[in-house]
Order: structure tokens, then C-alpha cells, then sequence
């Protein structure tokens, strides 16, 4: 079975079983659904044909990339990557790995990973074991001599040293070097020892570490790893351990060499032993031992590195896991700090003007995230209220979001109409280059002793309007939505205004309000939206209402979405009960996670 995994972006580390088509979009009736605005509805499709799978784009509008490379349609392998928007996942097929890494080829240490080996002996693989099935420490035959019985014990002996000696290392460079030495101990008659290791992004054998009798370091032989690089491996090996998961004793010699012979170039033509570093059915790489002058190696010693190199490929598998982990907690600890950062671009208190009360709610779905809103204070006692939402999620998007937020503030105090900050933005935005990223936002001026709040919409949802003359009723201010901020450099914005009533309240939401999913993946939707709004009597009710529904809507599923809500209501009159009861509301509903 195929799968999918998610490397970045909404449901990171989650893993799909691809079926024989598998649809990736935006849309809930996708079969992988990414929460992004830059990926369309239906976006890409994979599919499986004849054995093989394959990604097509969908006529996207962003495009569907394998391996950074923009693609129309194209045949998938193990470990490719796939981007679509700002998600990128791993595409996976155990059934197919082996085949797909049989053109392998590897490269001297020091050297450009990808560049071949340049001679290829005259190679006869003389014994060889089968590493997929459980023969490395098969039971000696029951009528065997003693001598036989003692020599497995002396293979599990060892086996059991080294398993001990590298168990505790979790540091890919030192469990190496613990390795190579463990080998040249076990073989004295080893000259050099090498770890070839499986790029986990290319079908490339990169030699990564190497030792040889040439120096002595704690007593025993080591050479640095760029002085050693010299060993090749014959493609026949590669065919044979890679793909064949086969442990084998090999004869190489030109054919004009005798064996056991050093050539000139330093490199030895005679025996040598490969064996498998295999994890969970999975092949990691390759561990090399030549022989010394005048020396072989034998089925005994086969076995014996055979069982070596099963125990250095678990000790791989749990460093390369370590360091996931590590890289892991830095990743949350860093997006910890972000967090705070970016809650500091948001108000800290709400503004106080006479008359009017204002709420607010950010709620990001991960630790950062592309929403954002502001109160910026305006000459003439104008109040300028900001509310809006970057395509994308995670560090990009907040990253935009703390420059949009800085540009919005320096454009509200130069200019005086709503649209004009909106153009002027639009083109700021623009000139950053962010041509894969957009901003959908509402600025709106309140004007207090005219009772007058003047905006422009680029290409957000629409404020909700609720009268207190008209109760259980709702106004949707459908009117001067214009283009997204940043995909036209010359978008025209319009204007559109509306003056309060003592009662009234203007709501301003994101798409993560109406898109809160619950369990059975049932948004909360626009119907919704506007009863708990028609049902509120104040905006601070309007608020502590819609955090209330859409919490007990979502129960305990998670959100992928940022949500945030602003309020504006003209009062007339201090509302202490409203102030109260959103305090109650707000603080007692969990993060919508």
C-alpha cells in the first residue's frame, strides 16, 4: 500500500493509505483536504495504473510541484516530494522501494553526492545471505561438532559486544565511528572499513564514513573519513545488497591483476564483505569491509558482519529518529517565541471611546498564523478598525502578517480614505513579491460624533450589520467588495458606509468562523453565523455568542483554521452586563485546536 505523509502544513505528520485515486484540494470532498487558500478545491490527483502511481495537476492555480519541479503529470517513487500551495508531503511505496533505487550509484567520500564511482571490477560474489529472512544466526545443526557450537557462541558473543557498544549513541557521526572500530576489532584482518549510507532524499549511496589501518586513533586503526574516501562499489553489489537485501563476500581483481593485490590508486582488489543496514523492512545503506594484503575473509565472517550490520541499522534508524526529535522540539520551542511575537502585534486593551464598545478574539489553529486586527487611532478622534486574513498558515503566513499589519498602520496615518490605504497597500504588497500569497482584508474608519463607520473590502467576508430597531434581524453589507490584496497591482477599491443606531453592532469575522468543523467534518456556516448574531442583544454578546456556538459546534475536533472575531457597537451608555458575561463566556471555552 502506498501512503502519503504530510511534512508541512495543516495535519503535518499525518499519513494518508492512498486508495486508486486519491483527490488533494481545498474542498471537504477531497480525499487529503488542505486548509490553504493558495490550493485550489481540486487541486491534484494521484492515481494508480498498472502497478504504478501517478500525480496529475488539476489545472491549479498555483501549480503542483514533484521534487521542486513544476509538473503537469509525472510518475511517482519512493520518497518523492510533493508541494502544493504551502503543504509539502512524502510520497511512500514499500512495494516499489527496492525497485526504485536499483540505478543507485555512489559517490567518493569528499566528492558531489550523484557522482558515479569511476571503475568497475571484475566481480564474482562468492557466498552470499539472504538478510530478509532470519538465517543470521541460524541454529547450528543439532549433530554438529563442538567446535561448531562454540563458534556461534562466539558469533552471538560478539554480535551482543557491539549491539551493547553502539545501543546508547544517538549521534549519527559517533555511532559510525563506534562501528568502523567495532569492525576493525572483530577483523584484524580488515584493512578498511566504510558506511555507505541511502540519501533520504535521492536514490543516492553517499559514502559517509570510513576507517583503514593507515593511522591508529585509541588504539585503534582510523583514517578522517575525506582521506579514506577511495573504496567503489560495483554496481553488481549495489544490485545485489540494495536491491536483494543480500549480505555478500566478493572476489574483485582487474583482469590483468592478480587478487590480493593494492593497486596504485590505493585501492585493494581482493576480499570484501557488504551487508544491508535494514530498519523495519527498510534498506539505509551499506556496510563495506575489505580485507588487508594477504588476506580473506570467509562464510564464518560473513555471517558474523551480517549480524554487525542488523544491529548498526536499528542503532541508524534510532539516531536518525533522535534527531527528528530534536529538531522537532527546536522547531516548537522557536514557534513558541513566533507565537509571542506575534501576539505583540496585536492590541494589547481594547480602545475606549465614549459611546461605543469594542471586542475582540484571535484565535491562530496552530502556534502562529496568518490572521490578524488592529485598532489604529486616527487624527480628528477617527478610529480606524483592521481585521484580516493571509492565504497560508504557519510561519509564512505570520510572517506576512506582522508586514502587512506594520504596512497598514504607516498607510492608515498617511492616508484618509479607506479605499486610498487599500491601494496603497495593494501596491506595497505588490512590490514585496510575494506572488504565490494574498490578503483578504476589511479597513474600516469609524468617524464617532457622525455615528458613520466607512470601509473597504478586499475581497473578505462581508461585515454583519445588526439593528436594534429590526430585532432578530440581520443585515449582510454585501456592498464594495473588491479584489484580494496583492494579486493585481493596479485592484481598484470602493467605499461603502453606514451610520449606528444607539443598539446597533457591526460584526467582523474570518473564514474560520464559518468553516469550524465539527466531528462529522459539518461546517458551522453562514445560516449559523447570522441567527447567533440576530440573536445577540450588544456586540460584546455578539462576540461572547459566536466563541460559545462555535465551541459547542466543534466539540473536541481540531480546527485547522485561524479564527478571529471583532465587534463594534454604538452603546450610548456603559453595558457592564455585556463586559461581564463575554469575560464569562470567553475564559471558560477551550482553544478551538
Amino acid at each position: 500500500m502506498a501512503t502519503l505523509t504530510v511534512l508541512e502544513g495543516s495535519n503535518a505528520g499525518r499519513e494518508y493509505d492512498l486508495p486508486d485515486v486519491c483527490f488533494l484540494g481545498r474542498s471537504a470532498q477531497c480525499d487529503v483536504r488542505v486548509g490553504d487558500l493558495t490550493v485550489s478545491r481540486r487541486h491534484c490527483k494521484i492515481q494508480r495504473q498498472n502497478g504504478k502511481y501517478f500525480v496529475e495537476d488539476l489545472g491549479s492555480g498555483n501549480g503542483t510541484y514533484v521534487n521542486r519541479q513544476l509538473i503537469v503529470r509525472e510518475e511517482l517513487h519512493h520518497n518523492d516530494e510533493i508541494r502544493i500551495g504551502h503543504s509539502r508531503f512524502r510520497f511512500s511505496d514499500r512495494s516499489r522501494v527496492l525497485p526504485a533505487i536499483r540505478d543507485v550509484q555512489t559517490t567518493s567520500l569528499g566528492a558531489s553526492p550523484g557522482q558515479p564511482m569511476a571503475l568497475e571490477q571484475h566481480t564474482s560474489i562468492d557466498q552470499a545471505i539472504d538478510t530478509s529472512q532470519d538465517l543470521l544466526l541460524r541454529p547450528p545443526d543439532p549433530h554438529g561438532s563442538r567446535s561448531e557450537l562454540e563458534r556461534v557462541y562466539r558469533r552471538l558473543q560478539t554480535i551482543y559486544a557491539v549491539s551493547q557498544a553502539v545501543s546508547n549513541i544517538l549521534s549519527i557521526d559517533q555511532l559510525f565511528d563506534e562501528i568502523l572500530k567495532q569492525l576493525m576489532l572483530v577483523f584484524p584482518q580488515a584493512d578498511r572499513g566504510m558506511v555507505l549510507v541511502l540519501d533520504e532524499r535521492s536514490p543516492a549511496l553517499v559514502p559517509y564514513a570510513a576507517r583503514h589501518r593507515g593511522a591508529s586513533r585509541d588504539g585503534v586503526p582510523y583514517n578522517p573519513p575525506r582521506e579514506a574516501g577511495r573504496g567503489q562499489v560495483p554496481q553488481a553489489v549495489i544490485e545485489a545488497v540494495v536491491h536483494k537485501r543480500k549480505a555478500v563476500l566478493v572476489s574483485e581483481r582487474l583482469p590483468e591483476v592478480p587478487p590480493r593485490q593494492i593497486t596504485m590508486t590505493g585501492v585493494y582488489q581482493g576480499s570484501a564483505m557488504y551487508a544491508p543496514l535494514v530498519a523495519s523492512g527498510e534498506v539505509l545503506g551499506i556496510l563495506q569491509l575489505t580485507a588487508g594484503p594477504a588476506q580473506l575473509f570467509h562464510r564464518d565472517d560473513l555471517d558474523l558482519h551480517a549480524g554487525i550490520a542488523v544491529q548498526a541499522g536499528v542503532a541508524l534508524a534510532n539516531a536518525r529518529l533522535h534527531d527528528r526529535l530534536l529538531q522537532q522540539n527546536r522547531m516548537h520551542e522557536e514557534l513558541l517565541v513566533a507565537e509571542q511575537i506575534q501576539r505583540s502585534f496585536l492590541p494589547r486593551v481594547q480602545p475606549t471611546v465614549p459611546g461605543y464598545s469594542f471586542y475582540a478574539h484571535y484565535d491562530p489553529a496552530y502556534e502562529v498564523g496568518g490572521d490578524f486586527y488592529d485598532f489604529i487611532q486616527l487624527p480628528d478622534n477617527r478610529l480606524a478598525i483592521l481585521i484580516g486574513d493571509v492565504s497560508g498558515k504557519g510561519v509564512p503566513a505570520a510572517l506576512l502578517m506582522a508586514r502587512m499589519a506594520s504596512e497598514l498602520r504607516v498607510c492608515a496615518l498617511a492616508e484618509r480614505e479607506p479605499a486610498r490605504v487599500m491601494s496603497r497597500v495593494n501596491r506595497s504588497l505588490i512590490e514585496m513579491g510575494h506572488m504565490d500569497m494574498f490578503v483578504t482584508a476589511i479597513y474600516a474608519v469609524l468617524d464617532p460624533p457622525q455615528r458613520r463607520i466607512t470601509w473597504a473590502n478586499a475581497g473578505h467576508l462581508p461585515p454583519y450589520l445588526r439593528r436594534a430597531r429590526s430585532p432578530g434581524q440581520v443585515e449582510v453589507l454585501h456592498s464594495a467588495a473588491s479584489l484580494a490584496l496583492g494579486i493585481l497591482p493596479d485592484s481598484e477599491y470602493d467605499e461603502s458606509c453606514c451610520e449606528l443606531d444607539q443598539g446597533d453592532a457591526v460584526v467582523f469575522i474570518t473564514d474560520g468562523v464559518i468553516e469550524a468543523k465539527n466531528s462529522h467534518a459539518e461546517e458551522f456556516g453562514l445560516n449559523r453565523l447570522a441567527r447567533v448574531v440576530a440573536q445577540a442583544s450588544s456586540a460584546g454578546e455578539i462576540l461572547a455568542r459566536i466563541l460559545d456556538q462555535v465551541g459547542q459546534h466543534v466539540g473536541g475536533a481540531a480546527q485547522y483554521d485561524d479564527l478571529t472575531v471583532v465587534t463594534v457597537g454604538y452603546t450610548g451608555a456603559t453595558d457592564s452586563w455585556t463586559i461581564d458575561k463575554t469575560h464569562r463566556l470567553a475564559t471558560r471555552r477551550p482553544p478551538l485546536r
